[in-house]
This record gives C-alpha cells, sequence and structure tokens, in this order.
C-alpha cells in the first residue's frame, strides 16, 4: 500500500471519529446522560479531524453557541487545506 492511500485512510479515519464522536455526545446531551469531555472532543479537531468536527456541529446543532468550539473547528478546517494544498503541491509542483 502506498504511502498516499496510509495518508488518506488516517485523516478519514480521524474525520470520522471526530463526526461519530460529536454525534454520540449530542445524544447524550438529549438523552441527559454523562458527556463526552469537551477537551476530548477538541483534541479530534486538533489531530485533522475538522471536517468531521465541524460537519457534525452543524448536522446535529451542537456546541455552535460555544466559541471555543467555533474557533477550533475554523482553524482546523484552514490547517487541514494548508497541509493538503502543501502536500499537494510538493508531490506536483502546481496546484
Amino acid at each position: 500500500m502506498d504511502q498516499h492511500r496510509v495518508i488518506l485512510y488516517i485523516v478519514t479515519a480521524i474525520n470520522v471519529l471526530a463526526f461519530v464522536t460529536m454525534g454520540i455526545d449530542k445524544l447524550k446531551a438529549i438523552k441527559g446522560k454523562r458527556r463526552i469531555s469537551e477537551n476530548s472532543l477538541l483534541i479530534f479537531a486538533l489531530l485533522g479531524g475538522g471536517a468531521g468536527f465541524s460537519l457534525a456541529m452543524v448536522l446535529f446543532r451542537h456546541k455552535l453557541s460555544k466559541a471555543r468550539f467555533r474557533i477550533m473547528a475554523a482553524v482546523s478546517m484552514a490547517f487541514y487545506w494548508v497541509v493538503l494544498f502543501s502536500y499537494i503541491y510538493s508531490q506536483t509542483g502546481n496546484i
């Protein structure tokens, strides 16, 4: 398996985990059960799960009122795109 696919699988897995974790936390909030810590949720965004994290925030309408989450989602997405375009540029020489 080549390096590109491994990177793609890892990033995809992190984003899926971020999305699912936010969904589980929203469900627990609705049911009044013990929640996932905010720091745990934010770690997924920091690890590269910005797309899944942001999509879950909007789709589940979860944590949208918290500035810290909105900022982290934006920073994570910006970082993701910078890394993606840098990687593409390093591989092809153009974007």
